[in-house]
C-alpha cells in the first residue's frame, strides 16, 4: 500500500497495541509526524486529537488488478475495507416488544462516542455505569427518538 501509493514512508511492525500506543504517545509529546494503521472505536482517539487519512474507496478489483486504481503498475492502492456491524433479532420481536425493537433498530453510536467512553473506563478508570449514565444523561433526546420514532418532547 504505501509503494502503490507513492507514500514517502518506510513501514515498521509493531510488536501490538501497547507498542503502538507508546508509539503514538511519543510522537504526539514531540510533536512528530506518525503514519499508523489502528482501529477505532479506541480510547486513543479520545485522548489525542488525531486525524484519519482518507484513502482511496477500497473496492476487491484493488487487490488483484493494478490497473484499476491510481496506480497502474501496483495492486493495493486503495483504502482498506470497511467492516459492517449488523443486528439480529429474533424474529417476532417487533411484535412482542415494539420499543425493544425500535431501540435495536434505532440504537447507533458513533465512533467518537464510543471513543470517550472507552477513554474514561479503560484510562482513566471510571465505572462504566457512570460513564454510561452520564452519556445517557446528556443524549436523553437521542435515546427518546430511538425507542419513541416520534418527535422529542421532554414534558411528556
Amino acid at each position: 500500500r504505501i509503494a502503490a501509493l507513492g507514500l514517502n514512508y518506510v513501514a515498521v511492525r509493531s510488536s501490538g497495541e501497547g507498542s503502538l500506543i507508546t508509539e503514538i504517545e511519543s510522537a504526539y509529546a514531540r510533536k512528530a509526524p506518525l503514519l499508523v494503521m489502528f482501529w477505532s472505536p479506541h480510547w486513543i482517539f479520545g485522548k489525542f486529537d488525531l486525524k484519519r487519512i482518507e484513502f482511496p474507496p477500497h473496492a476487491v478489483e484493488c487487490q488483484t488488478d493494478p490497473a484499476w486504481g491510481l496506480n497502474p503498475d501496483l495492486p493495493y492502492d486503495c483504502g482498506l475495507a470497511e467492516e459492517e456491524i449488523k443486528k439480529l433479532v429474533w424474529g417476532g420481536i417487533k411484535d412482542k416488544w415494539p420499543a425493544a425493537h425500535r431501540l435495536l433498530r434505532n440504537y447507533q453510536l458513533t465512533n467518537a462516542d464510543q471513543n470517550k467512553m472507552v477513554l474514561k473506563i479503560d484510562v482513566e478508570g471510571q465505572k462504566i455505569e457512570d460513564v454510561v449514565a452520564e452519556w445517557m444523561a446528556n443524549n436523553e433526546r437521542k435515546i427518546y427518538l430511538w425507542v419513541k420514532d416520534a418527535k422529542y418532547n421532554p414534558g411528556k
